[in-house]
């Protein structure tokens, strides 16, 4: 008998509109596509002995990379934040779109989203007012009611329960870092939130992106799960953290029993 199982992909920090020596437009479609074949190719594997009816996707923020974020981000853009939200919606209905098909790959796609500091309009505007949000809202209206629920927060992070272990999540921009490391200030935030910080205090995952690379820790009964970028040479990661930025996602499944059963690092920058 096959049994069946969730799976959960992390998105985040595509900072669509971003240019580098290695990462514009273009190049953010090519690895948008290489995320979807990626993952079809790793549940092509654990169908054979599980099955996946229902995709969970995290969406973590900086999606768009905004506006007057820093004072020299005018000259690293291709596109304002405008077309880079056209832009976004029309290649993630297409993402989604993907993975429903005549094949029935997935038969139920949830998402939970928070909102990114990129997607900040400015100092003194609304929190909500978010090019991120914006996005997400956009999103929804295409996709929600079609074997899609876009689940938006109203508060800076958002809880996904899914078979019985609750997932944290949240962008990272506030967390505070230790001779530029991020890990200490991740597991202090967490404990606190663990011990009541936050209404939502029972999680087994501690989910977010912002830093651009990737890491795993545990801490006691929390595990830590940090998401890498679409972005590469990226100057914030290399000057910021001195530490090379990783274009990898997290992919894991889910059961009754465990909050993570196996788990891949999906590749963006290549097959396989």
């Amino acid at each position: 008998m096959v049994e069946t199982e969730e799976c959960v992909l992390i998105i985040s920090d595509t900072h669509i509109g971003r240019v580098t020596p290695t990462y514009n437009i273009s190049v953010f479609r090519q690895r948008l596509n290489f995320l979807r074949q990626n993952l079809l190719k790793v549940k092509r594997i654990i169908n054979r002995s599980y099955k996946l009816p229902v995709l969970n996707i995290f969406m973590l923020g900086d999606v768009i990379d905004g506006e007057n974020i820093f004072p020299t981000q005018a000259y690293k853009q291709d596109v304002d934040a405008d077309d880079a939200m056209d832009l976004a919606v029309d290649e993630f209905e297409d993402f989604i779109h993907s993975f429903r098909g005549r094949n029935a790959r997935f038969k139920e796609i949830n998402m939970w989203t928070v909102e990114g500091n990129h997607g900040r309009v400015g100092r003194r505007n609304s929190e909500k007012t978010n090019f991120d949000r914006i996005f997400y809202k956009r999103l929804a209206d295409r996709l929600n009611g079609k074997n899609t629920n876009v689940n938006i927060s109203k508060k800076w992070y958002n809880y996904a329960e899914i078979q019985g272990h609750g997932y944290l999540m949240f962008h990272g921009e506030d967390i505070m870092m230790y001779q530029t490391i991020p890990y200490y200030g991740i597991v202090q935030r967490a404990m606190r939130w663990k011990s009541g910080g936050i209404h939502e205090s029972y999680f087994n995952y501690v989910c977010l992106g912002h830093f651009h690379t990737v890491g795993d820790q545990f801490w006691n009964d929390f595990r830590v799960l940090l998401n890498g970028t679409f972005v590469t040479d990226d100057d914030f990661v290399q000057k910021k953290l001195g530490m090379k930025e990783i274009p990898k996602f997290w992919f894991f499944g889910v059961n009754e029993e465990r909050p993570m059963t196996w788990t891949y690092l999906l590749e963006l920058t290549r097959l396989g």
